[in-house]
């Protein structure tokens, strides 16, 4: 079946985490370019993110979700920090809240698709 091979790549690099990749005609070829994780420890360092909330992202990476329970838990820190630097992470775009405020609250990458 055609075209089933672009989707599966598509879903191949969400499910690593990576960018969706760029497809383009040049007229004679056709060119797929792969990026590689943004979201990297030096990258989000050098953004300004403190050491719990780069551990935070890379849980992300690869637990797909987190609560404010389990960052307090990841990072050993109160509610309210956990709280504070959850929404700072929501503030500059890195994360997206999911769910009802509470215990139904979790915060998952950008752009994912898994909430």
């Amino acid at each position: 079946m055609p075209g089933t091979g672009t989707n599966r790549i598509i879903r191949e690099c969400a499910e690593y985490g990576l960018p969706e990749p760029e497809f383009r005609e040049t007229g004679t070829s056709f060119v797929i370019t792969f990026r590689k994780d943004i979201l990297s420890e030096g990258y989000l360092k050098h953004i300004g993110l403190n050491t719990n909330q780069v551990k935070a992202v890379m849980h992300l990476k690869v637990n797909k979700e987190i609560t404010n329970g389990a960052y307090q838990k990841l990072n050993e820190v109160s509610r309210s920090t956990a709280t504070r630097e959850l929404s700072a992470l929501v503030k500059q775009g890195i994360i997206e809240r999911h769910g009802r405020t509470g215990r139904g609250t979790v915060y998952v990458l950008k752009g994912s698709n898994d909430s």
